[in-house]
């Protein structure tokens, strides 16, 4: 049997995330190959909500969005998964503002 559980309505961020406060962590990273930096964001997600795809897209103008790298996704807890994405490398002193969001999407 499956122990998956499928969004009935309601919160779609709460059912992807398993009730997660802290949405998103996020930090700068160096981008070694590059010589330049990265943002990298993390956030957790309910392991049985199978039929949640999310995903991280970064913006420098809150216009135009770009989807984030996929870089991992390990189990963390019970029902819970650390899952982290970077931006593609940027210049971050050249720029004043660098934005990240999160996408939740149903299958």
């Amino acid at each position: 049997s499956s122990d998956t559980t499928s969004f009935n309505g309601g919160d779609l961020i709460n059912y992807a995330l398993g009730n997660n406060n802290n949405v998103i962590q996020y930090s700068i990273i160096d981008d070694l190959e590059n010589n330049t930096k990265s943002l990298l964001c993390t956030t957790t997600r309910n392991i049985v909500a199978d039929d949640a795809i999310l995903s991280i897209q970064f913006s420098s103008d809150m216009k135009v969005w770009y989807d984030g790298i996929f870089l991992s996704d390990s189990l963390s807890s019970q029902q819970k998964s650390s899952i982290s994405w970077k931006s593609n490398s940027i210049d971050i002193d050249s720029m004043k503002q660098n934005f990240a969001r999160l996408k939740v999407e149903i299958r």
